[in-house]
């Protein structure tokens, strides 16, 4: 498909199949996933739609406005509520990174982690807005996310900073911790253990986000060879 002159493609998102159209070099240039679905030099043809019904059109919205803008949107930090909103879009959009191969909205991402706490050591935000992701959204991110995803080791890093030793006595806390991932439990026993190893309790957003960062390899610079071809044209 070609609208105004430039080559798009269609990304049918969701049980509802809402349709995205999106330039296709965009796509190719940060996401190999997506550069491999768009381009088929075997077969000698290419896709313009690509079907993706497990995945929420929220999510596939922001990586659209961040596809073009670099940013998206995301909810604010007056309540509880906004926080577990901000970090499950932010949960979505990481799986989504991963999912994709989508290495710099994966740091982007991570970078919005960080928001609350830059904004809190500017005196703009008290601590009372500075929440802990919930326990069920810990167990979206095991569930979605690929065993070396940063995300993973950044709410695990979070949690073994966060949890007091009084958490243990609760007695929710073993069926909790049964309900989630052996992934996850297995991480927080070994992030505890450096914890207590270096006896200093330090919070990960102490630490530049940048150590969450993963390498940034885009595909784009071979975009007019194998993605800018007459096949997308319709």
């Amino acid at each position: 498909m070609q609208r105004n002159g430039v080559l798009s493609v269609t990304l049918l998102v969701g049980p509802s199949r809402a349709n995205f159209h999106l330039q296709v070099h965009f796509l190719c240039q940060v996401s190999k996933v997506f550069k491999a679905a768009f381009t088929d030099s075997i077969l000698g043809s290419a896709k313009r739609t690509l079907e993706l019904p497990e995945d929420d059109v929220q999510t596939v919205a922001r990586f659209a406005q961040w596809l073009y803008s670099r940013k998206f949107q995301l909810a604010g930090f007056q309540s509880e509520e906004d926080a577990h909103d901000r970090f499950q879009a932010l949960a979505k959009l990481s799986a989504f990174s991963d999912k994709f191969e989508v290495p710099s909205l994966m740091n982007d991402t991570i970078a919005r982690m960080w928001e609350p706490w830059e904004l809190y050591a500017k005196g703009k935000l008290s601590d009372r807005q500075l929440f802990c992701p919930r326990v069920s959204l810990v167990a979206q991110i095991y569930e979605r996310s690929s065993s070396d995803s940063p995300m993973r080791r950044l709410i695990t890093a979070w949690y073994a900073w966060e949890i007091g030793l009084t958490w243990y006595d609760h007695d929710k806390t073993r069926d909790a911790l049964s309900d989630l991932s052996q992934d996850f439990v297995v991480d927080l026993v070994m992030a505890l253990g450096q914890r207590f190893a270096s006896r200093e309790r330090r919070s990960p957003f102490s630490l530049p986000k940048e150590i969450y960062y993963v390498e940034v390899d885009e595909p784009g610079a071979s975009f007019e060879y194998s993605c800018a071809t007459e096949k997308f044209v319709e």
